[in-house]
């Protein structure tokens, strides 16, 4: 179970500097959708630049995605195993900051795969007879 779930961290790393790619539906630019300043909601609400609005969700993404392939290489036993939990729950945390900041209707899965990370991360459990 620790292997499944230190390569599933990797691969829910990995999906985010892949979204941040993809670009806006009617858009012919690339790196305009995840970041882009007519999802940010927020920002644009009290007048925020655009290159300040993609500024912070391009650091935003790199953060959830380090910390996602930390985890996943913690709990793969490259890193440290004690470094999993709370790189993987930081993590999630940013992602969750992120997804809600800019807003769109296929976040759905990742803020529900962001909140259970962020409930699997609370819990101490034994599987297999390891604590981990």
């Amino acid at each position: 179970m620790r292997l499944g779930f230190g390569i599933f961290l990797l691969l829910h790393g990995l999906v985010h500097p892949g979204l941040a790619a993809a670009p806006a539906a009617n858009s012919t630019k690339a790196f305009t959708f995840l970041t882009s300043p007519s999802h940010a909601w927020l920002f644009r609400s009290v007048g925020m630049s655009e290159w300040a609005i993609r500024a912070i969700g391009n650091a935003l993404w790199a953060i959830a995605t380090v910390g996602f392939l930390l985890a996943g290489l913690s709990l793969l036993n490259i890193l440290p195993q004690g470094l999993w939990r709370p790189l993987a729950g930081g993590a999630a945390a940013v992602s969750l900051v992120l997804l809600i900041l800019y807003w769109h209707p296929w976040y759905v899965v990742g803020t529900m795969l962001n909140m259970a990370i962020l409930a699997f991360t609370a819990l101490r459990m034994k599987v297999g007879g390891a604590a981990w």
